[in-house]
């Protein structure tokens, strides 16, 4: 799981524009020849005259700016390094050097921001992997990592050929080890029951006292006792693999590790996989290694179970990831997300101009011209004691629940739920087929993932009103994030996308009903990742990239690096 990403100090198209601006003030400057003081350089980084640069929004924007904005910005970005640094150039006056002297010790900031976008833009021009930005992520060399350099993962320097595709290490489960690793002193095993009430609040309280935090720890991932119901008991789920370490004497849980079964394509290759989650170990006790022995251990699991390969997900980046996906984020309540340090206002605009470019017309769900998106419709809404039961054709239903033994409408609704669990099965894995490394549902792992529950996973499907059939269908799931000494707020209440397909509506118009919904339901911001076919909507819907990166991992398998857009896998 990725550290919590966040758009602040910037927003796509405003980044844009300011890199625009700077290569047009810089080449008229003559910023490449040296010419200029080191006040006005600071001024064509900064974009605004003043004011601090957005680190994570300036590196990102750089990411994608065109070549030549690139190479000007690059001049420019190594004249303020060096300037930051106090190096004068032999043609610069004496005042600018003053500047540059001031600039350093005013501006520190500034200084490691300058470094950062110049790093990202010498990493573009070698046509390396994008450097993920999350909480201790660094390109470390393999003897920084002891514990990954003997383990079946590919190596940092490892070139891995386009026909590879295949597992490292064949073991036999009768060569896995019987018993599991010996923990230090005070500390001992155990295999948690989480359909134990008790249970299930100790997770939750290690999780949210100690798991995932973004750099300025100034937001912390909160998953409900519901969700993790949800994420850890999908079909084949074993309480096997649910592994928490206690002290000894107290009886307090201090760590926890999951795994849950999952049948994963890996570019043709489908193999039974499981998908590691929720590493977390007490802030306490992470001096001794405790993580380490965790890994071994739930793989140890895994072994005597027969798998051998494993699939999951980190903000840092460690040997090797098979690819890099970056979080983009759509505001819903901007100046909720302004308040609590998640969203800043750019630079030369105001809070209204954002209320005004992240407002979400609710008409978009009328949809009452040419576009099936008016079927809004719910899969199922199975114990609860009210639901929406199928529109019929041609007629958008009213949104009113009603009794779900209301007996007129009982048959039909519930056929209509087995006709959209189908359909999203069916239409799903065709969709994911044309993707390098995808799941393979079944149609009990689409009912589990898929069928509504507030507060978790919210799905919808689009009906073609002249045939009937479900054409499409979008989904994003739940996951709030606790806001860090805030006096006026204390969550964050995020949508994240999940499993989408587009076969008859626009990318815009299905995911634009995604995020009318979240606002319907109280979210704050929508989340997407940049897998899949994501970038058809996301720069036309106003999401910004965010300074948080996901990098996935493949454990005993090796197979070519792949693009976002070649990756189907969403994990929680």
């Amino acid at each position: 799981m990725a550290t919590p990403s966040s758009t602040k100090n910037h927003t796509a198209d405003a980044t844009a524009q300011d890199l625009k601006k700077m290569t047009v003030k810089e080449k008229s400057a003559g910023a490449a020849g040296g010419n200029g003081n080191a006040s006005e350089r600071s001024k064509d980084v900064n974009g605004d005259g003043a004011g601090s640069v957005p680190s994570s929004a300036s590196s990102a924007a750089v990411s994608d700016a065109s070549p030549s904005t690139s190479s000007g910005l690059s001049n420019v970005l190594e004249s303020v390094a060096s300037t930051s640094a106090g190096s004068a150039s032999a043609g610069a006056d004496v005042r600018g050097a003053s500047t540059s002297t001031s600039l350093t010790s005013q501006y520190p900031e500034l200084t490691r921001s300058v470094q950062e976008i110049k790093e990202r833009l010498d990493q573009n021009k070698g046509g390396g992997r994008r450097a993920p930005r999350a909480a201790g992520a660094a390109a470390e060399s393999m003897d920084q990592h002891q514990f990954w350099s003997t383990q079946p993962v590919p190596r940092f320097d490892e070139k891995v050929p386009a026909t590879t595709n295949d597992a490292i290490e064949t073991k036999s489960v009768e060569e896995i080890r019987a018993e599991p690793r010996q923990l230090p002193a005070g500390f001992f095993w155990d295999t948690l029951d989480i359909n134990h009430r008790g249970t299930l609040e100790e997770i939750y309280n290690l999780l949210h006292d100690n798991y995932v935090e973004d750099d300025d720890s100034m937001f912390r991932f909160r998953y409900s006792h519901e969700f993790l119901l949800w994420a850890l008991r999908p079909p084949g789920w074993t309480n096997f693999w649910h592994v928490g370490v206690r002290v000894a004497g107290s009886n307090k849980l201090v760590s926890f590790i999951s795994a849950v079964p999952s049948q994963i394509r890996v570019r043709g290759k489908s193999m039974k996989m499981t998908e590691v989650n929720f590493l977390c170990v007490l802030k306490k006790l992470r001096s001794k290694r405790m993580a380490v022995v965790l890994i071994q251990e739930i793989t140890r699991r895994c072994n005597v179970r027969g798998i051998f390969q494993a699939a999951f997900t980190a903000g840092k980046l460690l040997p090797t990831p098979v690819g890099t996906c970056r979080y983009w984020h759509r505001s819903i309540h901007p100046a909720k997300l302004v308040d609590v340090g998640f969203s800043s206002i750019p630079p030369k605009s105001t809070l209204q101009r954002m209320k005004k470019l992240y407002k979400v017309d609710e008409v978009c769900l009328e949809f009452d011209r040419h576009l099936a998106l008016d079927y809004q419709l719910k899969f199922a809404c199975l114990g609860r004691e009210t639901s929406r039961f199928p529109p019929s054709r041609g007629k958008r239903r009213p949104s009113h629940p009603r009794p779900v033994d209301y007996c007129e409408n009982r048959c039909c609704y519930f056929s209509f739920i087995i006709a959209s669990l189908l359909t999203v099965c069916f239409v799903g894995l065709q969709y994911l087929k044309q993707f390098e490394m995808a799941p393979e549902f079944e149609l009990e792992e689409v009912a589990h993932y898929f069928m509504p529950q507030d507060k978790i996973i919210y799905a919808y499907v689009v009906e073609d009103p002249a045939t009937g059939k479900l054409t499409d269908f979008t989904s994003f799931y739940s996951l709030p994030s606790t806001v860090v000494d805030n006096p006026k707020y204390d969550s964050i209440y995020a949508a994240y996308s999940f499993y989408n397909v587009a076969t008859k509506t626009s990318w815009r118009d299905l995911i634009m009903a995604s995020i009318v919904m979240a606002k319907k339901e109280g979210f704050d911001v929508f989340n997407a990742l940049d897998l899949m076919e994501n970038t058809k909507f996301l720069k036309d819907l106003a999401f910004g990239i965010g300074d948080g990166s996901l990098n996935y991992y493949l454990f005993n398998w090796k197979c070519p690096e792949m693009q976002p857009g070649q990756i189907g896998l969403v994990l929680m």
